[in-house]
């Protein structure tokens, strides 16, 4: 869930929390039911609308649903003789499956049979 969805819902929630008793309190449960559903409705429409949003900062960049492999921004990885360190996007690939790697960090391999990878690796 990235963080645009989850400010929604939270503060869906939120709003449902204090305007929801508000209403049984000061006016009746039909107006109560009326707030809470209405409460309820406007946070799942702009859940979805978050959700869906074109070119958004916290937008997943990659999922197993659809076959997306991203490595971005990652960190540092050091491997040793014999030893493997990756930044970057290991595996076997599709022609359908998108892969990508980007600012990804420095790989360092030292001595016999060490190996480095910052970027793309299909060996597997």
């Amino acid at each position: 869930m990235g963080i645009g969805l989850k400010v929604v819902v939270g503060v869906g929630a939120g709003v449902l929390v204090v305007a929801s008793p508000l209403a049984y309190i000061f006016g009746s449960a039909g107006i109560g039911d009326v707030v809470s559903a209405s409460v309820i409705a406007g946070t799942a429409v702009a859940a979805l609308a978050v959700s869906l949003w074109p070119g958004r900062s916290d937008a997943p960049t990659g999922d197993r649903a659809s076959g997306e492999a991203v490595a971005t921004r990652t960190g540092g990885a050091r491997a040793g003789t014999g030893g493997e360190a990756n930044t970057g996007v290991l595996g076997r690939w599709s022609p359908r499956r998108a892969v990508r790697a980007e600012r990804t960090g420095d790989a360092v391999a030292e001595g016999p049979g060490a190996r480095a990878n910052t970027g793309i690796d299909e060996r597997n």
